[in-house]
């Protein structure tokens, strides 16, 4: 199978192009994966009285608070539409891991994993700010290879 790209200056936004003699179950197989990838590469915030799409590689952390999820971007909170259980489900594993039933995290703007003074596991980023997760979580964290 040959794979080629071509850059084109006019081009509105990407696009991906399957050419092949007859359809295979091998396609069919390439094209389910090709739009699960871009299906689940991006989200849908709330940005004041709009909604804007962001790559889940700009996403800090969701977590929920008083019932409503929010996500961090660069410092700001977001509100989604979302709740936790559906986005554990829907989220990339290799970039986001849940730290307690209310917050997953993303792996990459992680610092260090810290054992507080009360025995509490802090979750350390980069930018200095912290969160916990709970020893429930901590177990199959654990069992992670968090650097995959």
């Amino acid at each position: 199978m040959k794979v080629s790209v071509n850059i084109n200056p006019n081009a509105t936004s990407p696009s991906i192009l399957i050419t092949a003699k007859k359809q295979t179950a091998e396609i069919i197989y390439l094209e389910q994966k090709i739009q699960s990838i871009v299906e689940h590469s991006t989200l849908f915030i709330k940005d004041n009285d709009d909604y804007r799409q962001v790559s889940l590689d700009q996403i800090e952390r969701i977590y929920t608070e008083q019932q409503d999820v929010f996500c961090q971007i660069e410092g700001q909170r977001y509100k989604l539409k979302k709740r936790i259980y559906e986005l554990a489900e829907f989220l990339p594993a290799k970039i986001f891991i849940q730290i307690s039933q209310s917050e997953l995290v993303n792996r990459h703007f992680i610092d260090r994993f810290a054992l507080s003074k009360t025995g509490a596991y802090q979750v350390v980023f980069k930018d200095g700010q912290f969160t916990f997760a709970s020893r429930r979580y901590m177990r199959k964290i654990k069992k992670e290879d968090l650097h995959s």
